[in-house]
C-alpha cells in the first residue's frame, strides 16, 4: 500500500504540537483522561491496560464515551508497581513496552516446554512468521521484539517463514541491522513458502541457511521508499545502491553469493548458470543467462537448489533439523508470532486511520476550492459615493448571500481540515514508536501546514462581514 501526503504543502501531517510523551491517553467526552497502554481498538471500543490506585488493569471504553485517542510511548517509570508474573525471565519492573509484553499469554501447553534448557537432548526453534509488506504486516518493532522473546528463552534456532510480496527499503534495512545484533546468538534459517520479494529477500540473504517450497522464487529486490513530497514510491537510485551493496555483503558473510543478491537489486548485474548449476557473472559455453542489464534478477527456487544456495523443503519445518543433521530439532510453539502480529495489527490500525484522515482531507480541501469566496467572484456589488466624497461598497441581495454562505462553507472546510491535521499528528507520534516512517512526517512541514490553514481561517473570519472589495473588484 502505498501513502500519500496531501495535495499541497497545506496538507501535510501536523507533528509539531508538544504531545505529553507519557502513554496512550483517552481523552473522554466528559474531560476525563485514561493513560496506559492501548491493547486494541475496534469500531465499537478500546481496550486500555492502565492503572488504578497504582494498580494495573484492563479497561474497555465505548468508542461513545471517547472524545479523542492519543498515542505515546509510555514513559520508563509509568507501571510504578511490581508486574506480577508465573513465567521465566519476565522482570518484576519490566516497561510495559518490554518484548515479553507482546508475549503475555503465549504460555506453552506442555510444561515440561517452560524451559528448553532442561528439556533433554531437543534443539529448540522458534518461527518468526514473515508474511505480507516489509514495513506494514512485517515491521522492525514486531521483529525485534520476536527475536527478543526467543533470545530470552535461551533458544539458539530461528525459522523465518517467508511469504512476502516486499515493501519499504527504510524497514529492510532497519531489520537487517536487528538481524546482525543478534547474530552472535541465534541461527537463522529461511523457509520461502511462496515469494521472498524485493525488501523480504533480507531474510534469505541474512539467514545461515536458505530453504525452499517447491515453485518458490526469491529476488525483484528494487528498492522503492515514500517520498513525502510528491506521495508516490519511486525508486530511489541511491539509495538502491546503498541498499543493494549493504544485502549483497550480508549474504556473503552467510556464505551466500554476494553477487546473486546484488543482481536482485541492480540492473547492471549480468548473470548466467551452467550445465552444473554454478551461477557465474561471465558467459559461458553452454550456460543460461537468468539475468540481463535490462532485468532486475528474480529466480526460481529450483535455480537456486542447482547452484547449491537453498535446499529445497517439501516436509514439516521440524525435517530441517534432519536436513542439517541436528537430532531432535523441535518447535517452541507460540513463541514469537504473537509479536509480529500484535506489532503489524498496530501499524494496520495506524495505515488505516492515515487513509482515513487523507480521505477527508482531500474531500474538505476540494469542497474549500469549490466555496472560496475570492475565487468564486460573480457578485453583482454597487459603488456609492458618499457625501465625504469616498466610495463605498455593498452586495445586492443574492450576493450578500452568496458571500456569506461560501465564506461559512470554507471556514467548516479548514475546521475540518485542521481536525483532519490534528489527527495525522496523532499518527505519526504512533507511528514513530512502531518505525512506520511511512507514516512519520517532519516537524516542519507539519507546522507549516498548520499555520497555513489556521491563517486562511482566520482570512474568512476577518473577512466575513468586511469583504475584501478592492480583490473583489480587481
Amino acid at each position: 500500500m502505498r501513502y500519500r501526503i496531501p495535495q499541497v504543502v497545506l496538507l501535510v501531517a501536523l507533528t509539531c504540537l508538544c504531545w505529553p510523551a507519557l502513554a496512550d491517553t483517552l481523552t473522554m467526552r466528559d474531560g476525563s483522561t485514561i493513560e496506559g497502554n492501548i491493547i486494541s481498538e475496534s469500531a465499537s471500543k478500546v481496550v486500555i491496560e492502565t492503572k488504578i490506585a497504582n494498580i494495573k488493569t484492563t479497561q474497555t471504553v465505548s468508542k461513545r464515551d471517547i472524545r479523542e485517542v492519543a498515542y505515546a510511548p509510555l514513559a520508563d517509570d509509568f507501571w510504578e508497581t511490581k508486574r506480577s508474573s508465573n513465567r521465566k525471565g519476565t522482570r518484576a519492573d519490566e516497561p510495559e513496552d518490554e518484548p515479553e509484553d507482546l508475549d503475555a499469554d503465549n504460555e506453552l501447553d506442555e510444561a515440561e516446554d517452560d524451559d528448553p534448557a532442561d528439556s533433554g537432548d531437543r534443539v529448540y526453534f522458534g518461527v518468526v512468521p514473515i508474511k505480507g509488506g516489509i514495513g506494514s504486516e512485517v515491521n522492525a518493532y514486531g521483529l525485534r521484539q520476536a527475536l527478543t522473546n526467543i533470545d530470552r528463552k535461551r533458544i539458539e534456532h530461528v525459522v523465518f517463514v517467508v511469504d512476502s510480496p516486499g515493501g519499504y527499503i527504510y524497514s529492510a534495512i532497519e531489520m537487517m541491522d536487528i538481524l546482525k545484533e543478534f547474530d552472535d546468538k541465534l541461527t537463522y534459517h529461511a523457509v520461502i513458502e511462496e515469494g521472498a520479494i524485493s525488501a523480504a529477500s533480507i531474510f534469505a540473504a541474512c539467514s545461515d541457511n536458505i530453504f525452499v517450497r517447491p515453485g518458490a522464487t526469491l529476488g525483484g529486490a528494487v528498492a522503492y521508499s515514500h517520498d513525502q513530497t510528491t506521495g508516490n514510491a519511486q525508486v530511489d537510485a541511491k539509495l538502491n545502491s546503498i541498499w543493494a551493496a549493504g544485502v549483497a555483503s550480508r549474504a556473503e558473510s552467510k556464505g551466500h553469493s554476494g553477487e546473486v543478491f546484488r543482481a536482485m537489486a541492480v540492473l547492471e548485474v549480468q548473470l548466467w548458470q551452467t550445465a552444473d548449476g554454478e551461477i557465474t557473472s561471465v558467459s559461458t559455453s553452454g550456460a543460461e543467462q537468468i539475468d540481463s542489464a535490462s532485468t532486475i534478477l528474480t529466480i526460481r527456487g529450483a535455480q537456486l537448489v542447482r547452484a547449491g544456495m537453498a535446499t529445497e523443503l517439501t516436509g514439516e519445518l521440524e525435517s530441517i533439523g534432519e536436513l542439517l543433521g541436528i537430532e531432535n530439532f523441535t518447535e517452541r510453539k507460540r513463541v514469537a508470532d504473537r509479536a509480529m502480529t500484535q506489532a503489524a495489527s498496530k501499524v494496520t490500525k495506524l495505515e488505516e486511520r492515515w487513509e482515513k484522515a487523507a480521505a477527508i482531507y482531500d474531500a474538505a480541501f476540494e469542497e474549500y476550492e469549490n466555496n472560496d469566496p475570492l475565487l468564486n467572484k460573480d457578485y453583482e456589488i454597487t459603488r456609492t459615493l458618499n457625501r465625504q466624497y469616498v466610495y463605498t461598497y455593498s452586495f445586492d441581495g443574492e450576493s450578500a448571500t452568496k458571500w456569506n454562505r461560501r465564506s461559512r462553507e470554507s471556514m467548516r472546510q479548514c475546521e475540518i481540515m485542521l481536525d483532519a491535521l490534528q489527527e495525522y499528528a496523532s499518527i505519526s507520534k504512533a507511528a514513530e514508536r512502531y518505525d512506520c516512517k511511512h507514516l512519520v512526517v517532519s516537524e516542519k512541514n507539519g507546522t507549516e501546514a498548520y499555520k497555513s490553514i489556521a491563517r486562511v481561517l482566520q482570512r474568512l473570519k476577518d473577512q466575513l462581514n468586511s469583504p475584501p472589495w478592492g480583490e473583489l473588484l480587481s
